[in-house]
């Protein structure tokens, strides 16, 4: 079967907005972000990413090509995901992080993650 249409990007808090698209008879789905991640946005990411981890999704693929930018709040709540995903059997990849952002996962050690897989680019 065919992936459904994604949805339209919605507003999660603060700036940040997220668009979600499952995949049938899947455990993955692709989560696209939109904004910063940090300490006001991170809860309500992490509270959408451990619901749809919950709720059988256990491999995210998360987009971040238009995340501006990331600190340590937006970094735990990524670690946490990694490791609630990994709990489930599955993983968080992260997708196209600008070249700050994923250096600076990179200094944070996420890059190494058991539950994170990161790109390169």
């Amino acid at each position: 079967m065919q992936t459904p249409p994604s949805a339209a990007f919605r507003s999660l808090a603060f700036g940040l907005e997220a668009r979600v698209a499952m995949r049938d008879r899947s455990r993955r789905c692709t989560v696209s972000l939109r904004g910063e991640l940090d300490a006001m946005t991170a809860p309500p990411l992490l509270a959408m990413l451990c619901d749809l981890v919950d709720a059988g999704h256990a491999c995210v693929d998360l987009d971040m090509h238009e995340v501006t930018f990331v600190d340590a709040a937006a970094l735990r709540t990524l670690q946490q995901v990694a490791r609630v995903a990994e709990s489930r059997g599955g993983r968080l990849s992260l997708w196209h992080t600008a070249g700050q952002v994923h250096r600076l996962l990179a200094i944070a050690g996420l890059h190494a993650s058991r539950g994170a897989v990161f790109d390169e680019a």
